[in-house]
């Protein structure tokens, strides 16, 4: 702004002879061009005055940015034993150990990494770092008391439903009519009401037992126990059909 305003100023002095002027041309880009004004070639003033880029004051200098310092090398000698001396890691901290800033690792087991839900492992650490969440197998009772919680591909799920019934990926066909339901006469879940074997999860619907069919673990032939998902238990029965269970 004050570059704009100044040169016409100067140039209303030019006319008493005071002094010459430079009129800045703004239009064509090329910089500022003489005009005498009256004057004589030598007040004619042929370039902007240079301004310094340094400091102005003590107070620029004091302003300048200070290089980091580390904490006195003395700082554990007048401070008590475990005294936080630097910063800490996930898995570590320093602290003062015998009059001595020292790295230490926290013991191994500690949790550093929350787990995302009931069905994995906090990371913990282990030699100073800091391992990722595991997941539980499936079929790990997330919830003690109730025997239906249960982890699928980690995730916490009711093994009740048409979903996972009795046990987890065990899935009820709804578009046959099949339900997931509690046989009483041996307190396991089975899908019910299948109509053709070709619909059940195992390729067998029974009807063995009464009430008759229900999606069995079974060959659908010689009563051999088959499809059970990998960490369950095929468990047969002399009063209802063959069924997956994680007991």
């Amino acid at each position: 702004m004050w570059r704009r305003l100044l040169p016409p100023l100067a140039c209303m002095l030019a006319p008493i002879g005071v002094i010459g002027c430079v009129l800045p041309d703004f239009d064509n880009g090329v910089g500022p061009s003489p005009h005498t004004g009256g004057g004589t070639q030598q007040d004619v003033v042929s370039e902007w005055p240079e301004f310094d880029s340094g400091p102005d004051s003590e107070e620029d200098i004091a302003m300048e940015a200070e290089p980091d310092v580390d904490i006195d090398a003395s700082f554990c000698e007048t401070h008590p034993e475990g005294t936080v001396c630097g910063e800490s890691g996930i898995c570590d901290e320093k602290v003062c150990v015998a009059g001595v800033c020292e790295l230490v690792l926290i013991p191994d087991g500690v949790e550093c990494e929350q787990a995302p839900n009931a069905c994995w492992k906090p990371g913990v650490c282990e030699s100073g770092q800091c391992t990722f969440p595991v997941a539980f197998p499936d079929g790990y009772n997330w919830k003690p008391g109730d025997n239906l919680a249960r982890c699928c591909k980690g995730e916490p799920r009711m093994v009740n439903t048409n979903d996972d019934c009795g046990v987890c990926g065990i899935k009820c066909d709804t578009s046959d009519g099949q339900s997931c339901k509690r046989n009483p006469a041996n307190n396991r879940y089975y899908c019910e009401g299948c109509q053709a074997s070709a619909k059940c999860w195992s390729g067998c619907c029974s009807e063995s037992f009464m009430p008759i069919r229900r999606c069995a673990a079974s060959d659908c032939s010689t009563g051999a126990c088959v499809g059970c998902p990998q960490g369950t238990s095929c468990v047969t029965s002399s009063v209802a059909s063959n069924v997956c269970t994680y007991d």
